[in-house]
């Protein structure tokens, strides 16, 4: 199709990318190590980048790096309460980071018109399709309003990153709220 050329990238039928993310949602918890998690993000880093999301996919998988990085450093800890939570947080970060990156990717490519006439083909239900619509036109509009809220942030000069948090609290949890 004309669309993909226009966009910078392949384009990929709305019903494919659902079942990859599917198929990635059960890879991602069946994947017995941590080298199968870095293999999964690898591949869905390349889907991106064939999508036309390179940046996207590279610093993807520069800060699931990140991750990996950490989850060695936590598994040469030695054992106690504070290794156990890191862990399990960690598993849970690489269980869900593959799926989060295809998620990102699938709706920065897939325009809503193109998922509405895709899901129209396939016979799903209304009331399945008109909802997740709605959700995939709104998903722009959360992203404008959250650098709105960075702006009247940065105005009374706070900022949402992890410094502030942990210096002002109360007033970044006021500013985002």
């Amino acid at each position: 199709m004309s669309n993909g050329e226009k966009r910078g990238g392949l384009w990929i039928d709305p019903r494919t990318k659902i079942l990859l993310l599917l198929l990635c949602v059960l890879s991602a918890t069946m994947a017995p190590s941590l080298l199968y998690e870095m293999l999964i993000v690898a591949l869905v880093a390349c889907f991106g980048i064939v999508c036309g999301k390179v940046r996207y996919s590279i610093i993807g998988v520069i800060v699931y790096g990140g991750f990996y990085l950490l989850t060695q450093a936590v598994l040469q800890m030695p054992s106690g309460n504070v290794q156990v939570m890191l862990i399990a947080f960690l598993g849970l970060v690489h269980k869900v980071y593959p799926c989060g990156i295809l998620s990102g990717i699938i709706i920065s490519t897939t325009k809503v018109g193109e998922f509405l006439s895709a899901m129209n083909r396939s016979h799903i239900s209304q009331k399945i399709v008109i909802p997740i619509a709605v959700m995939l036109r709104y998903v722009p509009t959360i992203r404008e309003d959250w650098h709105f809220i960075k702006d009247a942030m940065r105005m009374r000069d706070v900022s949402p990153n992890l410094k502030n948090f942990i210096l002002h609290p109360a007033m970044t949890i006021e500013c985002i709220y």
